[in-house]
C-alpha cells in the first residue's frame, strides 16, 4: 500500500480555563495528508505559495493575524495543493472539568489519540511528522504513549517524528490550516469572514467537532454532480451519525461498540477516500477488534453489525471489496441491484422446494407454515 505522509501542527493550549486572559478557547489539531506518489510536487508548490505570499519568510498563521483578505487569498492557492487535512477541533468549555482531561499532558494524549485513529484508517504505511511542541521530555513521552497504543497496527508500518517548521513547508500549510480554524471555530479568534473561510477550507479538509464528533463541512456540494446525489450523500451520512447519537447511552454493550466502531470508520472513510472507493472488511473486522480487545467471526460481523445497522435504517453499501456509505444516487442504485441479485432468487428457490414439498406430502408438510416465517410466507406466496 501506498505511503501516507501526515503533517500535523496545533492551535491553542490544554489551559481548561478559557476565562483566563490568553487561554483558548478551543484546542485544535490539523493533519495535513499527502500521498507518496504526490509528495514532492506538494512540496514544490507549498514552496512556491509561500515565496509568494511570505518572500524570503515562513508560512505562519500568527504573522496573518486578523487580516482575513490576506488569509483567504493564501487559503485559496493552499486549497490547491493536492493533500487532505483532517481537522480536531476540541472546545475545551464543554470538557469535564473534574475528569482526567484537566491536566495538560493528558488532555493533548487524548486529543492526539483521536486524531490518529482517523489517519490509521487511511493507510497502513504511514510517515507522520508533528511540530515541535513542549518540552523534549513531554515529545519522548507523547511519542512512546503513541507508540505503545496503536502497537502492531498504527506503528507496525509508521516512522513518528517531531521537526522544526522551518525546515518543512507542509508543517508549515498545517500551521495555516489551524490557525484558520481557530478564526471559524474558536470563539475568542473567531472572525466576522468565518463563513467565507469556511467555504475555502471545506474543499479539502474534514473538521470533527468535539464532543459531539459531528462532521462539518465534509465534501462540499460542488464536489458532486448534481443535487440528487448531495441529497442522497447526506441522508445516508444523516442516518449513520444519528445511529451513532442515539446509541451513545448503551456504548458498554459490546455488540453496539461494534456499531459504533463500525460506522465510525465507514464515516471517516468517506469523508477522505475517492468516490466509489469501498473500506475492506479486514480493515473494519481490525478496527473492531482493536476497540473489543477480541477477535470477531465473519458470521458475527455480518449478522450483529451489518445486518442489525441495517434493520435500523442506517443505508450501507457493500460488495466483495468491502463497505462503504453511499455518497450519490448510483450508489443506492447499485445497492438495490446487488440486493435484487441476492433476494429475488432466493425465495424462488424456497417457493420452489416449499411448492415440492407440500406436493410430496400431499399438503401435509408447509414449511412455511410457522409464524415467525410470514413475512418470507406472503413473498413466497406471490411466486408460482
Amino acid at each position: 500500500m501506498e505511503r501516507l505522509h501526515v503533517f500535523i501542527d496545533e492551535f491553542g493550549d490544554a489551559n481548561l480555563d478559557v476565562a483566563k486572559n490568553g487561554v483558548s478557547s478551543t484546542y485544535i489539531v490539523a493533519a495535513v495528508c499527502v500521498r507518496e506518489r504526490v509528495l514532492d510536487s506538494a512540496k514544490a508548490s507549498a514552496e512556491d505559495i509561500r515565496k509568494k505570499h511570505f518572500q524570503s519568510g515562513e508560512m505562519k498563521s500568527s504573522l496573518i493575524g486578523s487580516n482575513d483578505e490576506r488569509r483567504l487569498k493564501l487559503l485559496r492557492d493552499i486549497s490547491k495543493l493536492d493533500t487532505f487535512v483532517f481537522g480536531f477541533c476540541a472546545r475545551k468549555e464543554d470538557v469535564d472539568k473534574n475528569s482526567g482531561l484537566m491536566f495538560k499532558k493528558s488532555f493533548i494524549k487524548f486529543f492526539a489519540s483521536a486524531l490518529y485513529k482517523r489517519i490509521d484508517r487511511c493507510a497502513a504505511d504511514i510517515h507522520v511528522l508533528i511540530d515541535e511542541h513542549g518540552s523534549e521530555s513531554f515529545r519522548n513521552e507523547l511519542k512512546s504513549y503513541l507508540g505503545s497504543k496503536f502497537k502492531g497496527d498504527f506503528f507496525s508500518d509508521t516512522r513518528f517524528d517531531f521537526g522544526d517548521s522551518k525546515d518543512h513547508v507542509l508543517l508549515q500549510v498545517a500551521d495555516i490550516y489551524a490557525g484558520s480554524l481557530a478564526r471559524i471555530y474558536d470563539e475568542k479568534k473567531a472572525s466576522p469572514r468565518s463563513g467565507e473561510l469556511k467555504s475555502v477550507l471545506g474543499k479539502r479538509i474534514s473538521v470533527t467537532l468535539w464532543p459531539s464528533g459531528r462532521s462539518d463541512g465534509n465534501l462540499p456540494v460542488s464536489e458532486f454532480s448534481n443535487e440528487d446525489d448531495e441529497s442522497v450523500r447526506r441522508y445516508c451520512v444523516m442516518r449513520a451519525e444519528e445511529y451513532i447519537d442515539r446509541v451513545a447511552g448503551n456504548i458498554h454493550d459490546k455488540d453496539e461498540v461494534a456499531r459504533v466502531v463500525f460506522l465510525d470508520a465507514l464515516l471517516a472513510h468517506h469523508s477522505v477516500s475517492d468516490p466509489g472507493e469501498f473500506l475492506s472488511t479486514y480493515t473494519l473486522k481490525r478496527e473492531i477488534a482493536a476497540q473489543l480487545g477480541e477477535t470477531v467471526s465473519d458470521h458475527r460481523f455480518r449478522s450483529i453489525v451489518v445486518a442489525k445497522l441495517r434493520d435500523a435504517d442506517v443505508i450501507i453499501s457493500s460488495c466483495s471489496k468491502g463497505y462503504r456509505i453511499p455518497s450519490c444516487v448510483a450508489d443506492v442504485i447499485e445497492f438495490a441491484t446487488f440486493a435484487n441479485s441476492i433476494i429475488p432468487p432466493m425465495v424462488s428457490r424456497v417457493a420452489r422446494a416449499r411448492k415440492g414439498i407440500r406436493e410430496a406430502t400431499l399438503g401435509r408438510i408447509d414449511m412455511l407454515e410457522n409464524s415467525s416465517f410470514c413475512q418470507l410466507n406472503s413473498m413466497a406466496g406471490c411466486i408460482d
